[in-house]
């Protein structure tokens, strides 16, 4: 099976809200309590909040297509933002794939685009929330040079989960 990577545009917010949706579910059914993932899906994987970033000039996005009916099964959100100080960082928002279309080189393949873009934009580091049980999106991560610097709690419907904080200097 052959896929493509693209750049995002307006059109593509409601294929990125269903996606999010579901590879959310797909990702933390079984390790969180199901009301609190529904209750993050329904504030962070609207077609309202995908049509902001695609909108904006501080988000990067990118969504996997199949090559055959063009059916989206993986994106990217990447977003810029200015620190304390003068550097730019950019956060990987998110990173997800459905379960299907892992070990396919997919998941490289976007942060390749992300590594590309942060580049081009001068970012002095990137940095990304992981939860730790996903050891495969830990371990992931850890592959391309990311260093856990921290924990914190990720709030999702009623309750706070831990995850790791990672970072990678360009």
């Amino acid at each position: 099976m052959e896929f493509t990577i693209r750049r995002c545009h307006g059109g593509d917010k409601r294929a990125l809200s269903l996606l999010g949706a579901a590879s959310f579910l797909e990702t933390y059914a079984g390790n969180a309590e199901a009301t609190d993932i529904l209750a993050h899906v329904d504030a962070e994987h609207s077609t309202e909040k995908y049509g902001h970033w695609l909108a904006s000039d501080f988000a990067h996005i990118w969504v996997v297509e199949t090559a055959v009916g063009r059916s989206p099964i993986g994106y990217a959100v990447a977003l810029t933002s200015q620190d304390a100080g003068s550097s730019t960082e950019m956060e990987i928002r998110r990173l997800y794939l459905l379960y299907r279309f892992h070990r396919k080189g997919l998941g490289q393949r976007l942060m390749d685009e992300i590594l590309a873009a942060a580049r081009q934009s001068r970012v002095a580091a990137l940095f990304l929330k992981a939860y730790e049980p996903s050891q495969n999106s830990v371990g992931f991560y850890l592959r391309n040079g990311f260093r856990v610097v921290g924990e914190e709690p990720f709030r999702a419907g009623e309750r706070d989960y831990q995850v790791l904080v990672m970072r990678l200097v360009l």
